[in-house]
């Protein structure tokens, strides 16, 4: 009886063992998954060689959250762990909807309808010689990122062909230069004059409303006007555009932020189609989207509307830092203060008088000649822009980026893939001493380029900085990869052309084709402002950067 249950023991202490062997591999086969799980579809991906480091995040969530949160600090800490490029992996749905459904079929129902969608990933580039050699080479392509703003503004028609994509563009662009310019420049004089006088009343004093709620209530009527006509600007329609909000554009690539037409929008809609009395060039020539695309009317009002609640949401913010800054600052102001009576002065003794009677109005000139003004919008914008630079990888091609000090500072070919997405935040670039001295300090005269020597010649705006000589080591290994890349023309050199370091309205041919619209019109306002009434700023400037241009 002794033999049978001794093998008894020997089998049963064999088939522990089979399964702790079993239970072993298993957890060792896991935790290789989990541990290579970037790497492992449908989650992860296979990794190419010399693709820059995955930044996974969540399983099923990528890194959405944490860049929405609070991108500016993410970055700064992917920077520090992975150097000046890295690829971000992002849903191209929203993770939280899968906890949306009903019961536990619903929520596995929606989880495999998240892992079908799958992920999508964006390089992001953070050396500034590195994004200007991309951003404007033939690698990268601004078709998709385009489409996908247009797309927030249900204009389904013009997203149909590249060319539809590039036609606001282009209307823009155009639209900021010539004699319909001088006219628009000519009326927003007007326009200005007059909020500012329904504002700020000849015998306004004391404490008022807060700076930036005083610049809403100038720059929306007076643009709300400017682009439509006179008597757009009504208290129905300042209340709708108020609650008008398209869903903010996700700091990523891939995501759909369309909303469906409501009726706030509709309402919007329709006042912008009736046709008005003095309603700019430039929102007449939108006209041309019906015969050139076959845009129906009311397409063609939502980019009008998309225009001007873009034009809007911009102008106020920069409006309200400059107007601070301005008004903080006495030397500052007396300097602005002495620019303009030097360039007024032999067309009216009190330019600010001359200017609040529409005596004289402020032309693109005029701007021109005031570099210390614009020096401070510039500065304004770069303190606190919060711009970001999203496009498409037209082809495979290899980046050459300069790592930081920190990890060697040297420079090194990476493979970008066909189809992800690249981008680059330039208030990275803003915020570094190596590029800007004392970023974090607001330096208004900043681009101001003063002559030397005691020459009689006025000022001048320069915005744009010499290059300086890299000290990043040499470009290293791959020199079979690298050759081909170059035959092919798909290899971006970083040391090919100088770096604009101040990119605040992006850069290449995506860059924002209104910005230099928008600069005048504020710097009008601001000076039409300044011409009504003596602002004083209570309190110190604040730290906070909500609200950002």
């Amino acid at each position: 009886m002794t033999e049978p249950r001794a093998r008894a023991g020997v089998r049963q202490s064999a088939a522990s063992g089979d399964l702790a062997s079993v239970l072993a591999c298993t957890a060792g086969a896991g935790f290789l998954i989990w541990k290579y799980r970037a790497y492992i579809p449908p989650f992860g991906r296979i990794p190419r060689s010399r693709e820059p480091p995955v930044v996974f995040g969540s399983l099923l969530g990528g890194v959405a959250a944490p860049l929405e949160r609070d991108h500016q600090a993410f970055l700064e800490e992917c920077r520090r762990a992975y150097g000046n490029i890295f690829l971000l992996r992002l849903p191209c749905g929203k993770a939280e909807d899968i906890f949306r459904g009903v019961g536990l079929a619903g929520v596995a129902f929606r989880f495999f309808q998240a892992v079908l969608q799958g992920f999508k990933y964006q390089v992001v580039v953070l050396d500034p010689y590195s994004a200007s050699a991309v951003f404007t080479s033939q690698i990268v392509d601004r078709i998709p990122s385009s489409r996908q703003g247009i797309g927030r503004f249900n204009v389904p028609t013009l997203m149909e062909t590249a060319e539809g994509v590039k036609a606001l563009g282009v209307h823009l662009r155009r639209g900021g230069s010539g004699s319909s310019y001088e006219a628009l420049l000519r009326t927003a004089n007007s326009s200005f004059r007059d909020v500012v006088t329904k504002t700020f009343p000849a015998d306004a004093q004391g404490q008022g409303q807060s700076l930036q709620r005083v610049a809403g209530e100038l720059v929306i009527p007076a643009f709300m006007d400017l682009f439509f006509g006179r008597g757009f600007a009504t208290e129905a329609n300042l209340a709708n555009f108020h609650k008008y909000e398209p869903s903010p554009m996700f700091r990523a690539a891939g995501v759909d932020g369309r909303v469906p037409t409501g009726v706030v929008e509709q309402s919007l809609v329709r006042e912008i189609g009736k046709p008005r009395f003095g309603e700019s060039d430039m929102s007449r020539g939108l006209g041309a989207l019906k015969e050139d695309f076959g845009v129906p009317d009311e397409e063609v009002s939502r980019a009008k509307l998309a225009i001007l609640w873009g034009s809007t949401l911009n102008s106020q913010n920069a409006a309200t830092w400059t107007l601070l800054h301005l008004c903080s600052d006495h030397e500052l102001l007396r300097q602005i203060f002495a620019s303009m009576a030097r360039r007024f002065g032999a067309a009216a003794e009190d330019w600010r008088s001359a200017l609040r009677s529409g005596e004289i109005a402020v032309t693109k000139a005029d701007l021109d000649a005031l570099p210390e003004l614009a020096s401070v919008f510039w500065e304004v914008a770069r303190r606190y822009g919060k711009a970001n630079v999203v496009r498409n990888v037209a082809n495979d091609g290899l980046v050459v980026v300069a790592q930081p000090e920190s990890l060697g500072h040297g420079e090194t070919a990476f493979a970008i893939r066909r189809g992800d997405w690249i981008s680059t935040f330039p208030q990275i670039f803003h915020r570094d001493g190596r590029f800007f001295h004392r970023p974090l300090e607001f330096r208004p005269l900043r681009f101001v380029a003063r002559p030397a020597g005691g020459s009689g010649r006025s000022a001048t705006l320069n915005t744009r900085g010499s290059r300086r000589k890299s000290t990043a080591a040499g470009l290293q290994g791959g020199a079979k990869k690298e050759l081909r890349a170059k035959a092919a023309g798909r290899f971006v050199d970083r040391r090919r052309d100088s770096a604009n370091f101040l990119m605040p309205f992006g850069l290449g041919g995506g860059a924002c084709p209104a910005n230099g619209m928008a600069m005048d019109l504020v710097l009008i306002l601001v000076l039409h402002v300044l011409a009504a009434v003596d602002l004083q700023v209570l309190g110190d400037i604040p730290e906070a950067e909500e609200g950002g241009v």
